[in-house]
């Protein structure tokens, strides 16, 4: 039994694994994540119309579950790590400072906090959720280059990820985040405050040996940012000042489509939203 357990723990949570990983795209990657983005969207579906005619609190108990799914698992994984490696260190590898992995810290956030600064997050969320769980588990081509599809590291990253899309989709669905324009500055300085300290976390990397390219401030890795490096070249201030002119811009055309549709909606409809 102790022997089988070993295997189990070399196969399926060490790095130390014998198995071939079936690669960035393959059948198994795909079919996995489709898998749980399709749980996803029939879960926030269902859960949102479970709670239509609930008030805010009901619906936010939702969220509140999301946030402590999304960092309980984190922690998990990061225990977990931190274990095999012996080390702190390798936290500094791992901090929330991607896209994808911001609704560590604003997911919580969201579902804690009150007033405008909820608000605010709750349309972060909505905003950067669902981005950021498409790109971490169909574009993730480190991880699945790396590790099998069934293994501790792709499993929990795509758990996590995924978790984000759910927020984003129900928060949008239950009506939950309004995007209103009262709350721009906050979401805007939100994504500001993660930039800035990824971009001086990066430069520390640098020097210390860590990860040094946070919020791909430094480099494409992969991303659809590699056209903006192509342009600029990695590590100028070209490159950096545009892939964060791209995040906002994103974030722009999100309040603009909000902002457009809210006002194709008829005026008493406005009034009861």
């Amino acid at each position: 039994m102790g022997s089988e357990l070993m295997d189990f723990f070399k196969e399926y949570v060490s790095w130390q694994f014998d198995r071939t990983p079936e690669g960035f795209l393959s059948w198994q990657h795909l079919t996995a994540v489709t898998t749980a983005f399709l749980i996803v969207i029939l879960l926030a579906g269902r859960l949102s119309v479970r709670h239509a005619h609930s008030d805010r609190r009901d619906r936010m108990k939702v969220v509140i579950a999301a946030a402590l799914v999304l960092d309980g698992f984190e922690i998990l994984k990061l225990t977990v790590h931190c274990i095999m490696s012996g080390s702190f260190r390798i936290l500094l590898g791992n901090l929330p400072l991607f896209l994808c992995s911001i609704p560590l810290i604003v997911l919580p956030v969201a579902a804690f906090a009150k007033g405008r600064v909820q608000q605010a997050a709750l349309d972060f969320v909505l905003m950067f959720g669902l981005l950021g769980g498409i790109l971490g588990t169909y574009m993730a081509a480190n991880i699945y280059s790396v590790f099998p599809v069934l293994h501790f590291d792709p499993m929990v990253s795509l758990v996590t990820h995924m978790t984000s899309a759910f927020a984003s989709l129900y928060i949008g669905l239950a009506r939950l985040g309004t995007l209103e324009r009262k709350n721009v500055v906050i979401t805007t300085a939100i994504l500001g405050a993660f930039m800035a300290t990824a971009y001086a976390v990066n430069q520390i990397g640098k020097v210390a040996g860590f990860q040094d390219n946070y919020m791909f401030l430094s480099r494409a890795d992969g991303t659809p940012f590699l056209i903006l490096e192509n342009i600029f070249g990695s590590g100028t201030a070209g490159y950096t000042v545009a892939v964060a002119v791209c995040m906002w811009i994103y974030m722009g055309l999100f309040y603009l489509v909000a902002g457009r549709l809210r006002q194709r909606r008829p005026a008493h409809d406005r009034a009861n939203a």
